[in-house]
């Protein structure tokens, strides 16, 4: 018995190791990380100059699809390709030693963490 606890014990702590983020890979904190999304966002979205109820995230680092980096979450409602409003909907950004690295739909990676009001990403 007191092996397989052992046991679980060394895998649980080797796993934790292993999704442990370096500093030195991520770069530092990214001070200018709204200016970095806001660039992003322009380009992601459909219609971004019809959003509403922008919100945004501070950076805190994290995994993207295997990739370290400083995740910065988006949630706003924007027009899709039909023109309606598609509801609030979350979108996560990779920022990487000062530079986009990634972006995915915020499902999981968004779920933690505060929101703050991003009043001036609207209707731009």
């Amino acid at each position: 018995m007191f092996k397989l606890n052992y046991a679980s014990l060394v895998l649980a702590i080797s796993c934790l190791s292993a999704c442990a983020v370096d500093p030195a890979a991520i770069g530092p904190y990214p001070s200018s990380y709204r200016d970095i999304v806001r660039e992003a966002v322009l380009h992601s979205y459909y219609d971004p100059h019809s959003m509403r109820d922008v919100s945004i995230s501070q950076p805190r680092a994290g995994l993207m699809d295997f990739q370290q980096g400083w995740i910065v979450c988006v949630e706003a409602n924007a027009r899709n390709r039909l023109g309606a409003y598609a509801g609030m909907q979350r979108t996560a950004y990779l920022i990487r030693k000062g530079e986009l690295a990634g972006q995915a739909d915020g499902g999981g990676l968004c779920d933690a963490g505060l929101f703050y009001p991003w009043p001036d990403m609207e209707g731009r």
